[in-house]
């Protein structure tokens, strides 16, 4: 199985969104409307990090794959039932 960047995927986050193209770190989670990035700063060093609102966890590793970034994504393509 090969990894995916998720670059495919519609969805943007607005923390990667203002990084450089070279600086998003190659993950699944790079797509994946159920990752909430976000930079901490330690020190005087800016790190990026990721949490999984899935699994609940902060994702300290670069994962290659992962089913969560499917699940999101057809809720909201469905149609919204009270819509007029």
């Amino acid at each position: 199985m090969t990894g995916t960047t998720g670059s495919e995927s519609r969805y943007t986050s607005l923390t990667l969104s203002g990084m450089e193209e070279g600086a998003i770190p190659k993950t699944v989670c790079a797509g994946c409307p159920n990752a909430v990035w976000h930079m901490v700063r330690e020190g005087k060093k800016e790190n990026l990090r990721i949490f999984c609102r899935l699994m609940h966890a902060l994702i300290d590793t670069l994962m290659t794959e992962c089913d969560g970034r499917m699940l999101l994504p057809a809720q909201e393509e469905a149609p919204a039932k009270n819509a007029s």
